[in-house]
């Protein structure tokens, strides 16, 4: 379709922000790259890991009417460098927004690569872009050659890995959910009221309590960008050594804190498997659904919240397969480690001015500058972002306190400040 291509290779779809993680880019000629066969900004571009100024990006319209984004430098690329480019993905044709709940995400690919979701997948696709937006997750990455149902399958494995999540073929869901932490309701509707309990018996297989998770991925180069260990106390694990997660599609530290946590709650807990025989119910149970039940079989009176595993019609009656979570109180998490690659932004420091209970903070990176739209938290409240003149104000009282800062794709900082 292209006047010239140097071979047969899919051109990638690109969604989320990539702004501060720079991606493979697809060579058409000497001089043009693709950026993305999808509606898309190109923010920079880099040969051999060094920005460069020298080209122009934006959209092209090929012989049969098709867009996509193109990369034109204004020399030809030198023979065995590498090119790579930073930038944003797909946005919405109704709202304009940028692509980067992964639900949102997943119902594009799904889309775009020709296949029809049924009702049950719509619902848990609804479900899952609820549970993303209210734990503030957004991811970011680049899907290639999504052709076939066995790649489609391995695209959406991985997607859901990232976030720590499940999927099946009529649902989605992150693992465990938000309710399943916290004590069901004394009036939580009973949707399996007639369920009988026929087995509750404890596990450790997925014990752990610290989490090693690898994210910001850099798939030309087959390497990540960032990493965090997280460990959480109390725990009942007895394990040592921590567990190993890869987290492509995760791009910032605050995300990969916030999977960690969910995860490591999980993983410290009590874990129980609960199987159950229930009459045939309208709407069906499907993976990922939480409900209600009480048995005297569990180890704990009153209501607990169990979490669908599978669930599979035999007869008359329904085997339904749940995990069972019992999480401990009072959990506290602490950062084993936190590396980055050395081309990130590194944070230098903050400055502090005091006046009549109003603690201004003012950031700068590296290089002296002030940094615009950093993420800062006083004493783990509210974050607010830096202004045009990188400072951010809280109101404070005089002594120690703990201020955060994360700016996308930077090293986040965390330092103890005494306000006067």
């Amino acid at each position: 379709m292209l006047d010239a291509f140097r071979e047969a290779v899919a051109l990638p779809w690109v969604f989320g922000d990539l702004r501060y993680s720079p991606q493979a880019v697809v060579q058409l000629s000497d001089t043009r790259f693709a950026w993305s066969d999808l509606t898309g900004t190109v923010t920079g571009v880099q040969i051999d890991g060094q920005e460069t100024q020298g080209y122009n990006a934006g959209p092209f319209t090929d012989s049969t009417g098709h867009t996509l984004v193109v990369i034109e430098l204004a020399a030809p690329l030198p023979t065995g460098a590498v090119i790579t480019a930073t930038g944003t993905g797909m946005v919405s044709p109704r709202t304009g927004a940028l692509i980067e709940n992964p639900a949102d995400i997943i119902e594009q690919i799904i889309l775009l690569s020709g296949y029809v979701m049924s009702a049950n997948m719509r619902q848990g696709l609804t479900r899952l872009r609820a549970e993303c937006a209210a734990e503030g997750l957004t991811i970011a990455g680049c899907v290639s050659n999504v052709g076939d149902y066995g790649t489609l399958r391995a695209t959406l494995n991985e997607i859901m890995r990232s976030i720590g999540g499940g999927w099946s073929s009529g649902s989605f869901w992150l693992h465990p959910a938000a309710q399943v932490l916290t004590a069901p309701p004394a009036d939580a509707e009973l949707r399996v009221p007639d369920a009988n309990v026929t087995a509750c018996v404890a596990v450790d297989k997925s014990s752990f309590s610290s989490l090693a998770i690898a994210y910001d991925d850099q798939a030309y180069a087959a390497k990540h960008r960032q990493a965090l260990t997280l460990a959480v106390r109390p725990s009942l694990s007895t394990a040592t050594r921590p567990v190993s997660m890869l987290a492509g599609w995760v791009r910032t530290s605050a995300n990969a804190t916030a999977i960690a946590k969910r995860l490591l709650r999980r993983g410290s807990g009590q874990v129980y498997e609960v199987k159950l025989d229930a009459p045939v119910l309208s709407p069906p149970l499907v993976a990922g659904d939480v409900f209600a039940h009480a048995s005297p079989k569990f180890p704990a009176a009153g209501l607990r919240w169990l979490t669908v595993i599978g669930a599979q019609r035999v007869g008359e009656r329904t085997d339904i397969a749940c995990d069972l979570l019992i999480p401990l109180p009072g959990q506290v998490f602490d950062v084993v480690s936190r590396t980055v690659a050395g081309d990130i932004t590194q944070l230098a420091g903050v400055e502090l001015a005091v006046s009549n209970g109003q603690a201004t903070f003012t950031v700068y990176d590296a290089a002296g500058k002030t940094v615009v739209g950093a993420n800062v938290s006083l004493d783990g409240g509210t974050p607010k972002r830096t202004d045009a003149q990188g400072k951010v104000t809280f109101t404070a009282t005089a002594g120690q306190h703990k201020l955060y800062i994360e700016i996308p794709g930077s090293y986040p900082m965390q330092l103890t400040v005494n306000v006067g």
